[in-house]
């Protein structure tokens, strides 16, 4: 049964209703409203989605306390949810965003367009009625052109807390064009050059073949391969794969898959796979979220090569943008991707007058 922590009608002119739970069985109580409530709000990614916060949740719940919190009108329509979760160390309480950067590269709140200044102010007002003494809302991973960025900073400063913006990363990203040859032109000389080289050199050492899996029972038959070529990865990677993230990898294919948002491609040389893509399809855009190569082909570039055959395909499928999430690896560049800053943004939860950013 889920609890109901708190639910209490705002008392300003706007008269919303706020209500707090803590029990997992929330995802699936709002399950319907949440993912609706997605496509009213401008900052829509898979990350938001109910399922992923669940999954997450599910494997990264030690030692903290579930807090979703919704911001209702009074007829009941939802405005707006937090999905947040707490810890306490040393007598301070943290409240942060569902996710981590290791998996989660854009986080945020969930709130129809138009709602924002009535939905930010009555949950900052929320959060501090129930907050301790030493209470910070550290909220990380927030887009560049999200409304909680403008609206919380107004909200603080009005009320005279103490906020900190800080840029946190990147997450380069790119427009697609109508067609793959125009999507080349676009590029600068010395890297449309370098792609079609390595296009060449990998197809005369090779029998090539790229496939796009999108059938679930086929995406969960090849998931154990792309595992074992990811933890065969160097550097970052293979210290970032262990048991628990396999798992969620796992659990979140199989979600995904169903869902028809995820994408599985693969690369083969002289018929052995060589490279995959895990690659999420959601709302028009193309989001490379993993990927995998067997470094003993390392020479013929075939993660270069993986994502020129998937940016041509999702071309030739309509999609309008292809994302390379976090991080400002050089690569991303070379395929034309611009910046998009993600922030942290850190208020704390009592009143001094003022307000600083950094």
């Amino acid at each position: 049964m889920n609890t109901l922590a708190k639910a209490t009608k705002n008392k300003g002119e706007h008269n919303l209703v706020v209500a707090e739970y803590h029990n997992p069985s929330v995802f699936d109580i709002l399950a319907q409203q949440w993912n609706h409530l997605i496509t009213l709000c401008p900052t829509t990614t898979p990350f938001l989605t109910w399922q992923w916060q669940k999954i997450w949740w599910n494997h990264h719940n030690q030692g903290h306390r579930l807090r979703i919190i919704t911001v209702s009108a009074k007829n009941g329509r939802l405005c707006g949810i937090a999905p947040l979760y707490s810890e306490e160390k040393n007598g301070e309480q943290k409240l942060m965003l569902l996710g981590s950067a290791d998996l989660c590269d854009y986080l945020d709140f969930i709130v129809v367009k138009g709602e924002e200044e009535y939905f930010y102010y009555t949950l900052l007002s929320y959060l501090t009625s129930t907050a301790t003494e030493k209470t910070t809302l550290c909220l990380n991973s927030i887009l560049h052109h999200s409304p909680t960025l403008h609206y919380f900073k107004e909200t603080a400063y009005s009320k005279g807390y103490i906020l900190n913006l800080y840029l946190e990363d990147t997450a380069p990203s790119l427009n697609l064009p109508s067609n793959f040859e125009s999507y080349l032109k676009w590029l600068t000389k010395k890297d449309r050059h370098e792609i079609r080289r390595k296009i060449r050199r990998a197809e005369k050492e090779s029998k090539i073949d790229f496939k796009r899996i999108h059938h679930p029972p086929q995406i969960m038959h090849k998931m154990p391969s792309f595992l074992n070529l990811f933890s065969k990865s160097a550097g970052e990677k293979r210290e970032f794969f262990n048991r628990q993230r396999e798992m969620f990898f796992l659990t979140l294919a199989q979600e995904f898959s169903g869902m028809g948002w995820l994408e599985l491609f693969t690369l083969s040389f002289d018929e052995k796979d060589v490279a995959y893509l895990l690659c999420f399809n959601y709302h028009d855009t193309i989001y490379l979220y993993n990927s995998a190569y067997d470094p003993i082909y390392s020479t013929f570039s075939p993660g270069i090569v993986a994502i020129t055959y998937c940016l041509e395909d999702a071309i030739k499928r309509g999609i309008k943008r292809f994302d390379f999430l976090r991080g400002n690896e050089a690569y991303k560049y070379h395929f034309g991707a611009q910046d998009q800053n993600l922030y942290t943004l850190i208020i704390h939860l009592h009143r001094e007058k003022r307000v600083c950013t950094e």
